[in-house]
Order: structure tokens, then C-alpha cells, then sequence
């Protein structure tokens, strides 16, 4: 089964910070404002992750068996 791979930028526009929640990784990050976050999420078949306001943040869920790799603007690694 072929893979897919979907690339997202994230940015905090308006408030001081926004949080960023990664289902079903769990983690939350803080995204202080003018910020930006590079996400991969990559995993088998088409697929297509969720992005979605809730009232404390955004959350990214990926798709079943996927991988979601996180960077900030500097090109550091943000577990997640």
C-alpha cells in the first residue's frame, strides 16, 4: 500500500499564543503569536488529516497508522 504524505503550515495570527493539540499523539505546543509550525503527517493509503477550531486551540488528527513530524521556523524538531 502506498504511502501518503500532507504537509501543513501552521501560524498564530491574533492572539498572544494559540495551542496546537496532535491527536492521537496526545501533545499540546503553544504557538506564540507571528509563529510558525511545519507539520508532516505521513502513513499509509489516501488520507486526509483533520483540522479543526476548538475554543482552546486548533487540533491535527492524523489518520489511522500515520506519523506526524512537527518543526518550528528555526528547523528545530518539536516532539510531539
Amino acid at each position: 500500500m502506498a504511502e501518503t504524505t500532507v504537509r501543513l503550515l501552521l501560524t498564530c495570527l491574533e492572539a498572544d499564543e494559540c495551542s496546537v493539540f496532535f491527536e492521537p499523539e496526545g501533545a499540546d505546543i503553544t504557538l506564540q503569536r507571528g509563529r510558525k509550525l511545519f507539520v508532516e503527517i505521513t502513513g499509509p493509503g489516501q488520507a486526509t488529516p483533520e483540522v479543526s477550531y476548538i475554543p482552546s486551540g486548533i487540533l491535527v488528527g492524523a489518520w489511522q497508522g500515520a506519523r506526524t513530524s512537527v518543526w518550528d521556523e528555526t528547523g528545530k524538531e518539536v516532539r510531539v
